[in-house]
């Protein structure tokens, strides 16, 4: 019996696979209402200030580019975020361990893409 309530109040606790999942940004994305900012990321904003170059010294949108390879990561897939407690910059927002499926989204897969 106590192992039944073990793992009930695990499932219970545990964090939530979540289906639907927007992203703002390259390093931020919204599921089941809550948003996230993504730990250990910091990419490019969408802010058309932030000038990005490559490496010829052309400038290119970076912000766009890191969004939209943070959304074709996680496109078509369930994604799960661990809440990791208010983010202490912008207090709207959770820090989130974020996985889907696939891949582990803070394990450099965004900044790789986003290039």
């Amino acid at each position: 019996m106590r192992g039944w309530i073990a793992g009930l109040v695990l499932i219970l606790t545990s964090p939530v696979w979540a289906a639907d999942c927007v992203v703002t940004d390259g390093d931020t994305l919204t599921c089941d209402g809550t948003k996230f900012r993504l730990h250990g990321i910091d990419a490019p904003e969408l802010n058309p200030n932030q000038i990005c170059l490559d490496e010829k010294g052309k400038e290119w949108k970076c912000g766009v580019a890191a969004r939209d390879a943070l959304a074709k990561l996680i496109a078509n897939r369930t994604v799960q975020c661990e809440d990791k407690g208010i983010d202490k910059v912008h207090r709207e927002r959770r820090i989130g361990i974020c996985l889907s499926r696939v891949k582990n989204l803070m394990n450099g897969s965004c900044e790789k893409a986003g290039r």
